[in-house]
């Protein structure tokens, strides 16, 4: 230990295997998103299966208190507030553990994860991505946009990473043969034919990227509002054209969906006063599709499985669920039936009879499953489904602040404590989420933390968005158009999590805070970018 070769070595090895880790472990979440996720060990002393986000955890938290006793740093304040930040974490989850039982270790991960912005910029070191690395990292995502189906969340994420990689190599006759070869390869339509999240998203992403780009670039004023202007309209009838126009329009139509919203507090009224809670069992996380996988061997058997589905059978089998969907919702008083991320029920679409009620309890003719509406009727469920799932959300949310103002815990509500959504029950939307959970999400990573943290949550998001303020005046001081490509991607993330537990799921919590640490060891680690 005191061999000061002999530990640099120990800490060159200890950087490899740790970014290693954290690459592999993203690209698995890349290509197979919540079947990876769901890769776990059950180990005799633990009474949940040890998943492998937290395995990945423990392994980084490991080599970072092995590199650290061969470096013998003193204790210095981030250390300190390091510290403390953890203790508030095992704090809240044993408490939560002892009140409330497992579903506490599930919350305590959204505080968790952030850690691995730390891991990964202790791992990061200048040099560490070597030309043949590269270029293996540059055909391995062109492989994937052309041949393997990976999850379209990470599309703009993936390709600013490529795009970084191709400008690093030394030889411009290669780099600009990738450049062709990408632009042949890349699906630029999914950019915008994607679920709104992400088609807002990656707006705010491309738009950041123009603006920064004009802010470094040295030219006069005029020519660079000319440039800004044409550049949006561009980008503006590329969405237009791309684009879902259900999508499209339910965004825009925020009078309608004030329309609807007041329609369903009408009937939240009639039927609030006989409304009695039901007692629901606690559950940690969603069954597995199929039998219960037990150990990591027959995980992966159904890991390698589920990744020989193309992707157009699941684009093909999504519509057929909506089908169904819409059926339902027409016989059911018109009513439209919000489902969580705006997929329908497996249960329904496996059934050969649906048989509706409505809430007079009068019988409703009986539709085959395979009987599909014009489309007509088609289009406008489509819209239908497109307000519901905003009005979905828009109540979760209210619910959630209504019990923080009712209640104003200073340090936010017990880990493991369900969140239910008063109205969602009343309304019995959603019904396949919290009634077989016994709770549920709140599709916006922000609210979660609040609700979780109380008072505390101002300082994790001062600290976060002022570090995010920092790396973007940074790239704008040193002119770094990797810099701004890098922010984008963050950006990119940090806007879908209003609509998307993107902040406390595994399969992109670990690769959004790894990415974060990552640029910021890039801006601040490196003397030239």
């Amino acid at each position: 230990m005191s061999n000061p070769r002999f530990s640099a070595n120990i800490t060159r090895f200890i950087d490899t295997l740790g970014l290693l880790l954290i690459g592999s472990v993203s690209v698995g979440y890349l290509l197979f998103y919540s079947s990876f996720a769901k890769l776990h060990v059950s180990l005799p002393f633990i009474e949940c299966p040890l998943f492998i986000g937290e395995i990945l955890f423990l392994l980084c938290s490991s080599l970072i208190f092995i590199k650290w006793l061969f470096n013998t740093k003193r204790i210095c304040v981030s250390h300190y507030l390091l510290i403390s930040y953890v203790g508030f974490v095992v704090v809240k989850t044993l408490l939560g553990y002892y009140f409330w039982g497992l579903l506490s270790f599930r919350h305590a991960v959204l505080f968790i994860y952030p850690l691995f912005a730390v891991f990964s910029y202790s791992f990061f070191r200048e040099g560490f991505f070597s030309d043949r690395m590269k270029l293996f990292l540059i055909f391995l995502f062109i492989l994937i946009f052309k041949i393997l189906p990976f999850h379209e969340y990470f599309l703009l994420t993936c390709s600013i990473l490529t795009l970084l990689l191709i400008r690093s190599l030394p030889k411009k006759t290669i780099s600009i043969a990738l450049y062709l070869l990408l632009s042949i390869i890349f699906p630029f339509k999914l950019v915008f034919s994607t679920a709104r999240t992400f088609m807002v998203a990656n707006l705010a992403s491309i738009l950041f990227i123009i603006g920064s780009i004009l802010c470094i670039l040295r030219l006069k004023k005029i020519y660079k509002v000319v440039i800004l202007f044409i550049a949006i309209m561009i980008v503006c009838f590329c969405v237009i054209n791309i684009a879902n126009n259900d999508n499209l329009r339910s965004l825009i139509g925020i009078d309608e969906l004030i329309a609807r919203g007041n329609e369903m507090e009408a009937q939240l009224l009639k039927r609030e006063k006989d409304f009695i809670p039901q007692k629901l069992e606690i559950k940690l996380y969603n069954p597995y599709t199929g039998n219960d996988r037990k150990n990591l061997t027959s995980s992966f058997a159904f890991l390698q499985k589920n990744a020989i589905v193309s992707k157009k059978s699941k684009l093909q089998l999504q519509a057929k669920r909506t089908a169904h969907l819409q059926i339902l919702s027409i016989v059911n008083d018109k009513q439209p039936v919000p489902i969580s991320d705006g997929l329908v029920p497996t249960e329904v679409a496996s059934q050969s009879d649906v048989k509706v009620s409505s809430t007079k309890d009068i019988e409703k003719p009986i539709l085959p499953a395979n009987s599909l509406p014009s489309p007509e009727i088609n289009k406008a469920r489509s819209m239908e489904i497109c307000y519901a799932n905003s009005l979905f959300r828009i109540f979760i949310w209210q619910d959630a602040l209504n019990d923080i103002m009712k209640y104003k815990p200073i340090f936010g509500f017990d880990f493991g404590k369900p969140f239910r959504s008063r109205t969602l029950e009343i309304l019995v939307w959603a019904e396949n989420d919290w009634g077989r959970d016994g709770w549920v999400c709140f599709h916006n990573g922000y609210l979660d933390i609040i609700y979780r943290s109380g008072i505390l949550s101002i300082v994790f998001f001062s600290f976060i968005f002022a570090m995010l303020f920092i790396m973007i005046r940074k790239s704008f001081q040193i002119k770094s158009l990797n810099g701004i490509l890098l922010m984008s991607a963050l950006i990119n993330w940090f806007v879908a999590a209003n609509f998307l537990e993107i902040l406390e799921m595994p399969y992109t919590a670990i690769p959004l805070w790894s990415l974060f640490g990552v640029t910021w060891a890039y801006l601040f680690k490196n003397k030239t970018s």
